[in-house]
C-alpha cells in the first residue's frame, strides 16, 4: 500500500485487479478503431462503382448505394471503442480513500464510548473462529439462496452482483419469448415496430445499469410491469401498424431477428456471470483463536491502564494509518460505592493492506470466456457491419440483415466485459484484530491516600482513589484475510472475513503489558501506605467471607392459578383477571 497525496486529501493505492480486464478493453477499442479507420477508407472508394459502368446501357443496372452507412459505422464504432480505452486508462491504478474498503462492523469515534453496529457479532466471530455468515436480502433472496447456496459468506456486493444477473436472466428470457413470437409474425412491418420497442426497453435497462451500478436492481414487480409493457406493446404495435410508409425500410432489417439474437446473448453473459461469480464464493475457514489471560493487582484507577493500552494500540497502527476501532468500553467506577466490579472491552483492526507475494485478483476460467467472447462478437459483428454495407455501393436493394445482426454483436460484446468488469475487482486484503476484555473487583481507598497519590505516578487527578483486586485481563489477536470488490457500494458488509490465523505473541503482549503495569503502581509509595495496604486487607476479607456464605434460595415462581398469568410475590389478587389468590 502506497500513498498519492492529491487536493482533497491522501489517497491509498492498492495494487490494480484490472490487469487481465485491461487487455480485453485494449485489445476491443484497437479492434474497433481500425474497423472505423477500414469504414473511412471504403466510404472514401466509393465513387469507384460509377466510374466502372459501362458506357452503353444495354439494360437497367441496379441502383447504386450511398456512402453514408459506412461513415455512420465509423462514428458509432469510434464511440464504441474510445470508452473501452478509457476505461481501461482509469484503471491502471486503483485509488482508495481513507476509511476504504469498509470496516468490518461500525466503527466508534476516538472521542466515545460504546459499541459500533455489527461489532458483538464480529467479537462472536472472534472467539468461535468462524464469521457470522450474512443470508442474502432483497426481493430475490429465495432465489438467490438456491442459485449460490454459499452467498451468506460473500460480501453484499456479490449479493447485489448476483441479483441484477438473475434480474437480467429474467428479463432476457422474456422479451426473447416476444421476439420469437414476432419472429413468427405474418406481418414483418408491423413486427419490426415490435421488435424495435423490444431493444429499446433493453437499452434503457442496460444504460440504467451501466451508468449507475449502485442503484437498487430490478424487482420482481418491476420486472412484470417490462415484460407486460414490452408484450402489449409489442402486440399492439403488430396489429395496428398499419401501412405506415417507414415499414418497407424496417422491414430490410429484420428487426425480429435481431432482437431474438440481443436476448440470446444477454441470456447467454447473465448466466455466465452468475457461473463466475459462483466461483468467486469462498467459505471461510474456521480457526481456534489464540487467546492469553492473566491476572494481576495494583492500586490504581483501572482507567490509567486502559490509557496505557490505547497508547500501545497508537503505535502499532499501520504506516501510521489509524486502526478501525469497534469496541470501546471503559470500565465504570461508582464514586459513591466502597467496592463493586467493573469490566472493560476493546476491538480494534489495523488497516487493510494487500497481501505481500498474492497477486491483486485471481484468474477465473469464466471470466476469461466472458473477455474472449465478448472480442470475437465484437469482431463478427464489425466485419458483418462493414461488408454488408461494402455490398450495398453497388446495388441499393439488398437486405440490411447482415449490418443489423453485426451491430447487434457489437453491442453485445461490449455487454459481455460489462457483466465481468464486477468481478474483476476482487482484493484480498490482510489485517491484524485485536479485543481485550477486562474483568475485575475494586475497592474504595481510604480519604487520606488520595491527596498523597494526586501526584505519584499511576495516579489521576479528578478520579475516585480505588485499588483493583483479581483484574483478569483476557486477550485475543488473530491475522485476518479479508476480501471486498472495488467496484461496487463500499458499506456495511461489502467486506468480509475469509481465515483468521492465531497470533499468540501479539495477544501475550497485552498480557505482559498488564503486568508491567501493575508492578510500577506497586513501586509507588502511596501504593504501600499502611492505609491503603488495610484497605485492600478489608476488602478481600469481606470477599471471601461473601463467597463463604451459600446462596439465597431462590423463590419459586407464581402464577395465577385461573388464567396462569405470573403474578408478583405477595400479591392477593391477579392484576389480568381480578380472583383472589390463596397464600
Amino acid at each position: 500500500m502506497a500513498y498519492r497525496w492529491r487536493q482533497d486529501g491522501p489517497a491509498f493505492e492498492f495494487p490494480t485487479p484490472y490487469g487481465t480486464e485491461n487487455r480485453f478493453l485494449i485489445a476491443r477499442s484497437v479492434l474497433l478503431m481500425v474497423a472505423a479507420l477500414a469504414a473511412l477508407l471504403m466510404s472514401a472508394l466509393a465513387g469507384s462503382f460509377e466510374a466502372e459502368r459501362p458506357v452503353v446501357v444495354l439494360e437497367k443496372l441496379p441502383d447504386p448505394g450511398s456512402a453514408w452507412p459506412l461513415v455512420l459505422a465509423a462514428v458509432l464504432l469510434l464511440a464504441a471503442a474510445l470508452p473501452n480505452l478509457v476505461q481501461a486508462l482509469r484503471q491502471r491504478q486503483l485509488l482508495l480513500q481513507p476509511g476504504q474498503p469498509a470496516s468490518l462492523a461500525g466503527e466508534v469515534s476516538r472521542e466515545a464510548s460504546g459499541a459500533g453496529a455489527g461489532a458483538p457479532a464480529l467479537l462472536q466471530a472472534l472467539v468461535r473462529g468462524l464469521p457470522a455468515p450474512r443470508p442474502p436480502g432483497g426481493p430475490w433472496r429465495g432465489l438467490l439462496r438456491r442459485v449460490a447456496p454459499g452467498l451468506s459468506t460473500s460480501p453484499t456486493t456479490v449479493h447485489d452482483y448476483l441479483a441484477a444477473r438473475l434480474s437480467h436472466a429474467l428479463l432476457a428470457i422474456g422479451l426473447g419469448a416476444i421476439a420469437l413470437a414476432l419472429l413468427a409474425w405474418p406481418h414483418a412491418g408491423g413486427a419490426a415496430l415490435g421488435a424495435l420497442l423490444l431493444m429499446t426497453l433493453a437499452g434503457l435497462v442496460a444504460a440504467r445499469h451501466a451508468l449507475d451500478p449502485e442503484r437498487p436492481v430490478l424487482t420482481p414487480l418491476h420486472l412484470g410491469v417490462l415484460l407486460a409493457v414490452a408484450g402489449l406493446g409489442a402486440a399492439g404495435l403488430a396489429l395496428g401498424a398499419g401501412a405506415l410508409p417507414i415499414l418497407d425500410k424496417l422491414d430490410r432489417f429484420n428487426l425480429p431477428l435481431c432482437a431474438l439474437l440481443m436476448a440470446a446473448c444477454v441470456l447467454t453473459f447473465e448466466l455466465m456471470g452468475m457461473l463466475a461469480a459462483r466461483d468467486r464464493i469462498e467459505l471461510p475457514l474456521a480457526a481456534r483463536p489464540a487467546q492469553d489471560s492473566t491476572e494481576v493487582a495494583f492500586d490504581a484507577h483501572p482507567t490509567l491502564l486502559l490509557r496505557e493500552i490505547d497508547r500501545e494500540l497508537g503505535r502499532r497502527w499501520t504506516d501510521g494509518v489509524p486502526s478501525r476501532r469497534y469496541i470501546w468500553q471503559a470500565p465504570k467506577i461508582d464514586a459513591a460505592a466502597e467496592e463493586g466490579v467493573f469490566s472493560a472491552a476493546v476491538l480494534e483492526e489495523t488497516q487493510p493492506t494487500a497481501i505481500a507475494g498474492r497477486p491483486a485478483t485471481v484468474r477465473s476460467g469464466w471470466l476469461v470466456m466472458l473477455g474472449a467472447l465478448g472480442l470475437l462478437l465484437s469482431a463478427a459483428g464489425a466485419v458483418a457491419w462493414l461488408g454488408s454495407a461494402w455490398l450495398h455501393l453497388p446495388n441499393a436493394a439488398l437486405p440490411w440483415t447482415p449490418a443489423s445482426l453485426g451491430a447487434v454483436a457489437v453491442l453485445a460484446g461490449g455487454w459481455a466485459l460489462r457483466v465481468a468488469h464486477g468481478l474483476w475487482s476482487r482484493i484480498e486484503v490482510e489485517s491484524t484484530l485485536t479485543w481485550l476484555e477486562f474483568k475485575g473487583n475494586f475497592f474504595r481507598l481510604p480519604g487520606a491516600v488520595a491527596p498523597a497519590a494526586g501526584d505519584a505516578p499511576g495516579w489521576s487527578r479528578g478520579e475516585p482513589a480505588v485499588g483493583v483486586e483479581d483484574l483478569v485481563l483476557r486477550s485475543c489477536a488473530v491475522q485476518g484475510r479479508s476480501v471486498f470488490y472495488a467496484d461496487g457500494a463500499m458499506g456495511l458488509g461489502s467486506r468480509v472475513l475469509l481465515t483468521m490465523a492465531p497470533n499468540p505473541a501479539a495477544a501475550a503482549v497485552w498480557t505482559a503489558l498488564a503486568r508491567e503495569f501493575a508492578r510500577k503502581v506497586a513501586v509507588n509509595p502511596a501504593a504501600a501506605t499502611p492505609a491503603a495496604l488495610a484497605a485492600r486487607a478489608k476488602a478481600h476479607a469481606r470477599r471471601v467471607a461473601d463467597s463463604a456464605q451459600p446462596a439465597a434460595a431462590r423463590r419459586a415462581a407464581r402464577f395465577c392459578p385461573h388464567c396462569g398469568t405470573p403474578v408478583l410475590a405477595g400479591s392477593r389478587f391477579c392484576a389480568q383477571c381480578g380472583q383472589t389468590l390463596a397464600g
